[in-house]
Formats: structure tokens, C-alpha cells, sequence
């Protein structure tokens, strides 16, 4: 006998993932990936399984330890949100993949809704390709011009540039979060989208 739902957490997490990627391809026609990403996360995330788990009273039904029961950890988003997730895998294994597609449907309506009406902003590297794109500029490039700190506490600064032209810099403790800075300053300078001042 399963001592924890670890191995049914595994398989549910890899199904709602599929069924809410599905619903945002139909929902979301020529969204660009990243902001089906981005969408997906926002549906998938602890809290919003969590609350699901809540509505459906599976707080209630939870076998925890003794430690957990004293400090009232059933409640909490993340055993609330591996919980929704084993439920998924338990009724994959059950009824089948429609039953677990109709259930995810059912319970994350709310949530899946919201994304499909508001879809998420693209991240401002996306952003920036595509505005750059718009404007017949091409892709834009990013190169680290300065690294400084301990390795257990980098910082990093980053340039992003259009055909060897700075467009904008940015910095952060990883080479991802400064490029993802400089896309940002680079559409607050340009927030039109970057001119060509090439005669």
C-alpha cells in the first residue's frame, strides 16, 4: 500500500499540465507560446489548486501527521495543492483521461476563464522581440558588460542591443533577470517600440 500520494501528485501534475495547455490552445488561437506559458502557470499554480481543493472540502478528508494536526497544516496552499493533484492522478487511474479532462474543466472553470478573457502581458524580452519584429528591426541580442560580487551573491548587468545598436540595460543577481531589465528599460525608452535611426 502507497505510504503518501507522491507517485499520484506525479502523474496528476503532468496531466492537469496537458488538459489546461489543451483548453489555452483552443482559448487563446495565435497567442504566441510564451504567453500560453505564462498563462498556464497562472491556472496551474499553488494557490490557485489549493483553493480548488478547498471548494471541492478535500481539506477536511486529508490524513496528516500529528505535527501537521496541531499546527492545523492541512490548510496549508501547498498540502491543499499536491492533494488536487493526486485526485487528478487517482481519476486518470480510475475513469480515464476524459473523466480526469472533465474534472480539471469543472473545478478550474474560474480560473481558466480568466486566463482565456485576460491573457497574461508578454515577459518584456517577448515583448521586445515583438515589437522589434513589428518595426522590421530584426531580433534583438543581449550581452552581460558586467559581472561583479561572490559567486553566492552574483550581480550581473546586461545590454540589449538591435544591430550592434544599445537599445537599453539592465541589472540582477542572475544573467536571465538583468537581460529581462534591459528589455524592460529598453520599452520604457521606446514605448512605441523602437524606432530605426538608420538613414
Amino acid at each position: 500500500m502507497e505510504k503518501s500520494n507522491e507517485r499520484l501528485e506525479f502523474l496528476g501534475d503532468a496531466i492537469l499540465g496537458f488538459i489546461v495547455a489543451e483548453f489555452l490552445v483552443e482559448a487563446l488561437p495565435g497567442v504566441p507560446e510564451g504567453v500560453l506559458s505564462r498563462a498556464r502557470s497562472l491556472v496551474v499554480r499553488r494557490e490557485t489548486l489549493a483553493e480548488a481543493a478547498r471548494a471541492l472540502g478535500v481539506e477536511a478528508l486529508l490524513v496528516v501527521g500529528a505535527t501537521e494536526e496541531r499546527t492545523h497544516g492541512r490548510g496549508r496552499d501547498s498540502l491543499l495543492a499536491d492533494a488536487y493533484e493526486a485526485l487528478v492522478g487517482a481519476l486518470y487511474l480510475d475513469r480515464g483521461a476524459e473523466a480526469a479532462r472533465q474534472f480539471i474543466r469543472e473545478t478550474l472553470s474560474g480560473p481558466m476563464a480568466s486566463v482565456a478573457a485576460v491573457p497574461p502581458a508578454p515577459d518584456p524580452k517577448t515583448q521586445l522581440q515583438m515589437q522589434l519584429q513589428g518595426a522590421g528591426r530584426g531580433l534583438p541580442t543581449y550581452r552581460i558588460i558586467a559581472e561583479s560580487g561572490p559567486d553566492h551573491a552574483k550581480h550581473f548587468v546586461a545590454e540589449v542591443l538591435v544591430g550592434g545598436t544599445p537599445l537599453g540595460q539592465g541589472r540582477g543577481a542572475t544573467k536571465r533577470a538583468a537581460e529581462s531589465e534591459a528589455a524592460k528599460a529598453a520599452l520604457g525608452a521606446y514605448p512605441s517600440g523602437p524606432q530605426d535611426t538608420e538613414s
